[in-house]
C-alpha cells in the first residue's frame, strides 16, 4: 500500500488509528459553542454606492498626485557628500567600482534616525556606509513626520595597480524607477 510505504515500523497513520484521541497532555482546551447568527444592524450608516460623504467631511480630503520617490537634498551639498564617501572608501581599502543602494529614515530636522543597506557590490562598501550614513545631514522638511528616502551611490575608486577605469555611465543604478 503506497500510503503506508513511508511509515516506520511500529507507527501508524493518525487517520487510520484514533488511539491518540485518548492521550492526556495536561492541557484543557476550551470548547467553543456552536456558531450563532449575529443580528445585523445598520448603526445609522448609509450603504456604499453613489452616496456623497457627510457635509462635515467635504473639505477634509483631496486626491493629488504624489512623487514616485521622495527626494531630500544634503545639507552639506551633494559634492561634499560624494567627496566624503569617496575619501572614506579609499581610506578603508575599497578599490574599483563601489556601488550601493540604501534607504535612510529622516526626521523633520534632516537628521538620519535609521538606515538600511539594500544592496552593495562589496562588503567593504557596506562597512564604510555604516560609518558614514549616520553622519549625513539633510535639509529640514516643512512637515512634522519622519520620511524614508532611497539613495543610490556609485563611484570608481582608483588604486595602485588597478586596471582601467570604470565608466560610471555604463553602470546601471541599483534602484530602478
Amino acid at each position: 500500500d503506497r500510503a503506508n510505504a513511508n511509515i516506520p515500523e511500529g507507527y501508524s497513520r493518525a487517520d487510520q488509528d484514533d488511539s491518540w484521541k485518548g492521550v492526556d497532555n495536561g492541557i484543557d482546551l476550551p470548547v467553543s459553542p456552536a456558531p450563532q447568527q449575529l443580528p445585523v444592524t445598520s448603526g445609522g450608516q448609509q450603504p456604499a454606492g453613489n452616496n456623497s460623504p457627510d457635509a462635515s467631511h467635504r473639505d477634509t480630503h483631496a486626491n493629488v498626485a504624489g512623487p514616485k520617490f521622495v527626494t531630500r537634498t544634503y545639507a552639506q551639498g551633494e559634492a561634499v557628500v560624494k567627496d566624503k564617501l569617496k575619501t572614506e572608501m579609499t581610506t578603508n581599502g575599497v578599490c574599483g567600482l563601489a556601488q550601493s543602494a540604501f534607504s535612510v529614515t529622516l526626521n523633520p530636522q534632516g537628521d538620519v534616525i535609521g538606515w538600511r543597506i539594500l544592496a552593495s557590490n562589496q562588503i567593504t562598501v557596506e562597512a564604510v556606509l555604516n560609518k558614514v550614513i549616520p553622519t549625513l545631514k539633510f535639509t529640514p522638511a516643512d512637515y512634522a513626520y519622519n520620511q524614508v528616502v532611497y539613495l543610490d551611490f556609485k563611484a570608481d575608486i582608483k588604486c595602485a595597480g588597478q586596471p582601467d577605469n570604470t565608466n560610471l555611465k555604463d553602470v546601471a543604478p541599483l534602484i530602478k524607477n
